[in-house]
C-alpha cells in the first residue's frame, strides 16, 4: 500500500489537535527562473534526511536588500560601499536605490513588498543536502514574506518549502555544525505548538543538529537573537561567537548567562560592548560578514556629528572597538551609518541584508 504524501505542517498540526490546523498545511512548489509546474507535497522527515542549514559564512555571491523608502543615510552608505562583484537583489523597485548604487549589478525581485527593507526577516533559509542539492525553507512572518520567498526561489530555481511556524530570519543563528540558536520569543509566538513539537519541526525542516533557546535582550522591541549574537566562524580550531555586552545591569545579566551557556558548549566567545543611549542597545553583533572573493565586514557605526559631546565620544569609542575586532577576525571593515536605523527599534544592518550564497546562484 502506498503512503499518501504528508505536508510539512503535519507534525505541528497534530500537536495543535485540530482539523483546522491540519487544513493549513503548506504547499510545496517547484520554483524556477521562469514559471514551472507545481510539484506534489513531500514527506518532510524523508525529504530532509541528510540535509543541514547553511550558516552565514559560506562564500557569498550576492545579497538581498529592500528598496528604501526611509533611512536614506543608511542606504546611501550601504549601496555606495557594497563590493561591486556582488549581485544585488532588491525586493521592490531598483530605481529607489538612487545614484549611490551606480556600478552595482542590481536585479529587482518580485513586487514592492511591505516592510521588505528588513529582508533578513522576510527571506528564506538555504538548506543543503546530499550531492550538493539545495532547498529553501520559508517560515511565516508577515504579509509579503511568503511572496518574497517564492519570488526569490523562482529566480534561483531552488525548491521552496513553506513552514507554518512564525519565525523571523533575524531570530535564528546557525553555526558551522548545524546547531541553531533562537530566542524564546519564538516559543511565545507559537504557543499553540508544544516546545518539543517546535524543536522537532526545526530539526526536520532545517536539518538542525541541536536547538538552543536563549533569553531575549530586555527592553528591546524585536526579541531577536541576532541583536546580541553573531556566528563568526572557526578560528584556530574553535567555533567563535561574537556576543554583545551592555552597561545596563539587567541586560548585562542576560548576556552573561548567554555567554556562560555558549562557553559551556565549547565556543570561544568574543564580547563587544554596546553603545547605549536613550535606552537603545546600539549593537555591533548586527554586523554582516561577507566571505568569498573578498572577506568584508559591514559594521554598524553609530557616531554622528550632531550628537551631544559625551554621547558622540562613547559612540566613537565603541565604533572603533567593534572595527578592531572584525579586522582581527580577518575582514576588511566597511562602516555603515546605522544610528537612525537602530533607533527605529526594529534592528540594524544585519536585519536589512540577507546573504545569497555563491552556491545558490550556480545553475
Amino acid at each position: 500500500m502506498s503512503l499518501r504524501p504528508v505536508a510539512v505542517a503535519l507534525c505541528l498540526a497534530a500537536a495543535a489537535g485540530g482539523a483546522a490546523e491540519a487544513a493549513r498545511r503548506p504547499a510545496v512548489t517547484r520554483p524556477g527562473a521562469t514559471a514551472r509546474r507545481r510539484a506534489a507535497p513531500r514527506r518532510t522527515a524523508r525529504a530532509f534526511t541528510g540535509w543541514r542549514i547553511e550558516h552565514d559564512l559560506k562564500p557569498v555571491g550576492g545579497v538581498l536588500i529592500g528598496a528604501p523608502g526611509q533611512f536614506d543615510a543608511y542606504y546611501t552608505s550601504l549601496t555606495a560601499q557594497l563590493p561591486r562583484h556582488l549581485k544585488v537583489f532588491v525586493a521592490g523597485k531598483a530605481e529607489k536605490l538612487g545614484p549611490s548604487a551606480a556600478g552595482l549589478d542590481v536585479e529587482p525581485i518580485g513586487n514592492d513588498f511591505t516592510m521588505a527593507m528588513w529582508s533578513r526577516d522576510y527571506a528564506p533559509f538555504l538548506v543543503r543536502g546530499p550531492g550538493g542539492k539545495k532547498r529553501l525553507v520559508q517560515f511565516a512572518h508577515a504579509k509579503g514574506s511568503r511572496e518574497l520567498g517564492q519570488a526569490l526561489a523562482d529566480r534561483l530555481g531552488i525548491r521552496l518549502y513553506q513552514s507554518p511556524l512564525s519565525l523571523e530570519g533575524g531570530n535564528l543563528i546557525a553555526d558551522g555544525e548545524g546547531n541553531i540558536f533562537l530566542s524564546r520569543v519564538v516559543l511565545e509566538r507559537n504557543k499553540k505548538y508544544p516546545r518539543a513539537r517546535v524543536e522537532r519541526h526545526l530539526r526536520r525542516m532545517l536539518g538542525a543538529r541541536s536547538v538552543t533557546w536563549l533569553d531575549p535582550l530586555p527592553d528591546e522591541a524585536t526579541g531577536h537573537v541576532d541583536i546580541f549574537m553573531k556566528y563568526a566562524g572557526r578560528v584556530k580550531g574553535r567555533e567563535v561567537m561574537v556576543l554583545s555586552d551592555s552597561p545596563d545591569p539587567t541586560r548585562h545579566a542576560v548576556l552573561e548567562r548567554a555567554a556562560a551557556r555558549l562557553q559551556r558548549r565549547g565556543y570561544r566567545v568574543l564580547r563587544l560592548m554596546n553603545h547605549e543611549a536613550g535606552g537603545v542597545p546600539f549593537s555591533y553583533a548586527q554586523a554582516v560578514l561577507l566571505t568569498g572573493a573578498e572577506n568584508v565586514a559591514l559594521v554598524p557605526a553609530y557616531a554622528e556629528p550632531n550628537l551631544p559631546d559625551a554621547v558622540r565620544a562613547d559612540a566613537e569609542r565603541r565604533d572603533r572597538q567593534a572595527q578592531r575586532l572584525y579586522r582581527a577576525l580577518g575582514y576588511r571593515v566597511i562602516p555603515l551609518r546605522t544610528r537612525d536605523l537602530m533607533k527605529s527599534g526594529l534592528g540594524s544592518a544585519h536585519c536589512t541584508i540577507r546573504e545569497i550564497w555563491s552556491s545558490a546562484l550556480e545553475d
